[in-house]
Parts: C-alpha cells; sequence; structure tokens
C-alpha cells in the first residue's frame, strides 16, 4: 500500500459544515467536509462518494458509479448517529486536502486507489490541557 497526499487544499475555518466523529468523551471532531466529491477506482470500476445532512440533519454517504458525482447516486446510506453527527447549518465549508491511497500487492503504485478528504487546520480541544 502507498500513500499519496494531495497538494490540493481547499477553502475555509474551524466550526465547518462537516460530519463530524462524536468520540467517547463527547467531543465532536470534524473527520468529512460537507459535498466534498472523492474518486475511487476498484478493478477498472470508478466510483464517486461524498458526504452531505438529510432533511433530518442526519450524516449521509453518498456513492455514484462515475468520477466526479456527476451521475445518478447508486447509495445515499444514512451514517450511524450515535457515532456520527451533521453540521451543516453554518454555511462555512471546511478546509480540507485530498489522501489518495494507491492499492497495488507489488508495492508500487498500481492503478485502483481510493480518496478521503481530510480536513486541514481544525484544533480540537480534548480537554483543558491538550488540543
Amino acid at each position: 500500500i502507498i500513500l499519496f497526499i494531495g497538494l490540493v487544499h481547499f477553502t475555509s475555518s474551524q466550526q465547518c459544515d462537516a460530519i463530524y466523529l462524536i468520540n467517547d468523551d463527547g467531543v465532536a471532531i470534524p473527520i468529512f467536509p460537507i459535498d466534498a466529491c472523492v474518486n475511487a477506482l476498484q478493478s477498472e470500476v470508478e466510483v464517486s462518494f461524498e458526504y452531505s445532512c438529510n432533511a433530518d440533519n442526519e450524516p449521509i454517504q453518498t456513492v455514484y458509479f462515475d468520477f466526479g458525482c456527476t451521475s445518478s447516486a447508486v447509495s445515499e446510506e444514512p451514517m450511524n448517529i450515535t457515532t456520527f453527527s451533521c453540521k451543516s447549518t453554518s454555511g462555512v465549508s471546511c478546509d480540507y486536502t485530498i489522501v489518495q491511497q494507491n492499492d497495488d500487492s507489488t508495492g508500487s503504485c498500481g492503478s485502483d486507489y481510493i480518496q478521503v478528504p481530510l480536513i486541514v487546520d481544525s484544533c480540537i480541544e480534548i480537554n483543558a490541557t491538550h488540543s
């Protein structure tokens, strides 16, 4: 497995519109920016996905059988609302970059890959002494 970190950096700030992971201490950590489309290629099958919030402000993962999230959705699945939270009311997009992981059993950069949006420039307070 070879990891390639993209140099594309997108805009905004803390408390941005994102899917948040709620840890055991109840701290909300932004992990997926809302409406950031990423691609994956597996055995020559093109797939893209993005995260959004439904009308009840619950987190949703939408999957498409193309690159760029442009075709009709083939899957629109709610995420576990006890683990994830959706915040899409601030109107502030998250700063993010795209990380691409290539997967080839030979140790070289093969053609199969998955991209993941990685939120950057976000500070999360863990407790009174750590962030």
